[in-house]
Order: C-alpha cells, then sequence, then structure tokens
C-alpha cells in the first residue's frame, strides 16, 4: 500500500485530525512513548478496554477518511471490514513513526542534557496539557526512551523509579 500519495495523505489525516485533541495524547503515548494500554489507562484514570475502544474507533475514523480521500470517494460510501482492515493497519504503523517522531523532535529541542529528562517530561506536559503519575510507567518509559536515544547516563530524574 506504501506511495508517497497515500503517505502524505495520512500524514496529514493524522496532523490534522489527532493534534491537540484528547486521541492525539492518547496515541502520544500509545505510539511515542511506547506505553501498553493499561499503563495508558492508569496515566488517564480509565480502564485499559476504554483505552483500547478509543484506539481502535480514532483509528477507523482515520482508516476510512484516508480510503475516501485516497480513492475521491464520497464521505457516504461504506467500506468493507477488509479494506478498514487494511488501512487500519497501515496507520498503526504509520502512528508508530509519527509519534516517535513527535517525540524525538521534543526531545532535541531539550538542552543541557543533564536535565533533559526533567525538561523534556515538562514539556511533553505542557504541550498536551496533561500530568504523569509520580513514579509511573509513562516517566519510567520517558526514562528509558531519553536513555535509548542519547545513550549516556542521567540523574536527577524527575520522580522516575529505580
Amino acid at each position: 500500500m506504501e506511495n508517497c500519495e497515500i503517505r502524505a495523505l495520512a500524514i496529514d489525516l493524522i496532523s490534522q485530525n489527532l493534534r491537540s485533541t484528547p486521541s492525539d495524547l492518547l496515541f502520544l503515548l500509545l505510539y511515542g512513548l511506547d506505553l501498553n494500554q493499561a499503563e495508558v489507562g492508569s496515566q488517564l484514570d480509565c480502564n485499559q478496554s476504554t483505552i483500547g475502544r478509543r484506539h481502535d474507533r480514532q483509528i477507523a475514523k482515520l482508516a476510512q477518511a484516508l480510503y475516501l480521500s485516497h480513492h475521491k470517494l464520497p464521505a457516504t460510501t461504506q467500506l468493507s471490514i477488509e479494506i478498514l482492515d487494511e488501512y487500519s493497519k497501515y496507520l498503526k504503523s504509520l502512528c508508530e513513526d509519527y509519534y516517535v517522531q513527535v517525540v524525538i523532535d521534543l526531545l532535541t529541542s531539550v538542552k543541557p542534557k543533564s536535565t533533559i529528562v526533567n525538561e523534556f517530561i515538562d514539556l511533553l506536559e505542557t504541550h498536551w496539557e496533561f500530568r504523569f503519575k509520580p513514579g509511573g510507567a509513562g516517566l519510567t518509559k520517558v526514562d528509558a526512551f531519553v536513555r535509548q536515544r542519547f545513550s549516556t547516563p542521567i540523574s536527577h530524574l524527575k520522580n522516575v523509579p529505580s
């Protein structure tokens, strides 16, 4: 399915339809920080099944919009489950790349490196108007992400469990 036109359409749909919405934060936590649904639910004070339903509903909406836009079909067109599944799988893999890049872009804007984790956490929390739970999986994943990305020891972490 991958071609430049469909990729550009998909990225445009993601950036237009998810940015600055509750789904944007959900996708950031799932894809950008690689939290699982239970960990995201814990951060957002809801259960894992709610996270799964929200994610699946948003992916299905994006998949339908992508297919209709790519094939220049009217919004009332009904799609088969097979087509929605194919486009959903494509969007999920694209979201992994997209949100990791969002996180990397934010991460690389933070300096100096001695305080990078705390500043990066503050940046994430400010941008998405969201607070990580102290000692939670989100902070642990942020720490692991930063350490992996920069391969340097980082001290004075913000409530990150040892």
